[in-house]
């Protein structure tokens, strides 16, 4: 007689082994959940030095979804490029939040994508009104907020740590410029406070060439410029829409330098020197900040977009703005500018 309880067995059996599979992913799941959630505050330890400068991180939950990759939910970043900050090649230290984050591994690269979220760069120090004595900050906050971002990094699986590092740097490069040679997608804009008003600009992300670069609309932005108090040229707000993480502190260092001005030449009857400072030391400011080849390019399109000033004029603001950064190059410190400046008329 046949025996019929044989595929009732083995579907017992099968049975049995998918739960046994469903519960231990269930359990390493909520085990790798405490893990992650613990060790959060010691990854700025983990990471000095390294592609991902953290300096603060917190995590609200972490998922294994099956077949679908992580889920970080509640995430806080804070980075600090350091050394690329001070060098001008990024702006400084960045916060980053979002409310989840999915992690897709594909075969060679990783699905990152990003719901509610916001990056904000450090908000720039205030300064002082010399004529007030009081400290303000022309630029109160600028933060990037978005409903979705989502972001392709290549990921080579037989060379992990390698690949991590390099998505990291990719992430973290945009994360601080705007730049990245990987390829995102982004639904956001940006919030800009100057003085009591915020203003929203829209951002844009286009791929030009192997770079995704975030932009910012140049009609939103120059009407943010115009209402500033300062003057910037069309050229000027092309090159800030083009690089829109240094609009705060291109603002802040521009405000400075005029005040600087006004306050080492005082009076009606200095507006000859005062003007030639305020352009030393503004080129100055930006090379200490950005570097001396962005420097040269703010000073140039400041420049361009000045049809009104006589050759000669704007042969002397050349040579003024050359001033500034080579001061800046050669480390000469600001108290010593006026000095200087004498010296070499």
């Amino acid at each position: 007689m046949e025996d019929q309880s044989a595929p009732h067995g083995i579907a017992y059996r099968l049975f049995c082994a998918l739960l046994f599979l469903f519960a231990a992913s269930v359990i390493f799941s909520l085990l790798l959940n405490a893990a992650v959630r613990r060790a959060a505050p010691y990854l700025p330890r983990w990471t000095a030095g390294t592609a991902l400068p953290v300096t603060f991180c917190s995590l609200h939950r972490l998922q294994l979804l099956p077949w679908k990759g992580l889920l970080l939910e509640g995430l806080v970043l804070r980075l600090d490029p350091g050394e690329a900050a001070a060098s001008g090649t990024s702006p400084g230290p960045v916060a980053i939040e979002a409310k989840s984050i999915r992690v897709a591994p594909k075969l060679s690269r990783v699905v990152l994508e990003v719901n509610d979220f916001s990056i904000s760069p450090e908000a720039v120090p205030p300064i002082k009104d010399f004529e007030s004595g009081e400290s303000y900050a022309p630029v109160q906050s600028m933060a990037f907020e978005g409903r979705l971002m989502r972001a392709v990094v290549p990921f080579n699986f037989f060379s992990p740590f390698s690949s991590l590092a390099r998505s990291n740097e990719m992430l973290r490069e945009f994360a601080a410029s705007g730049r990245t040679s990987a390829v995102i997608e982004l639904d956001g804009k940006s919030r800009l406070q100057v003085g009591a008003e915020a203003k929203t600009i829209k951002v844009r992300i286009a791929r030009m060439g192997d770079e995704t670069r975030m932009t910012f609309d140049v009609d939103d932005l120059r009407e943010v410029l115009m209402q500033s108090g300062e003057y910037f040229s069309e050229p000027e707000v092309r090159l800030i829409a083009d690089d829109p993480m240094r609009c705060s502190l291109l603002l802040t260092l521009k405000h400075e330098a005029r005040l600087k001005a006004e306050a080492a030449f005082p009076g009606p009857g200095s507006d000859l020197q005062r003007k030639s400072y305020e352009r030393v030391i503004w080129s100055y400011l930006l090379t200490k900040d950005f570097g001396e080849h962005f420097a040269g390019l703010v000073a140039a399109a400041h420049q361009e977009g000045d049809a009104s000033v006589a050759p000669i004029e704007r042969e002397k603001a050349h040579k003024q703005y050359l001033l500034g950064r080579r001061y800046a190059v050669e480390g000469e410190k600001e108290e010593d500018l006026l000095r200087l400046i004498s010296s070499d008329d």
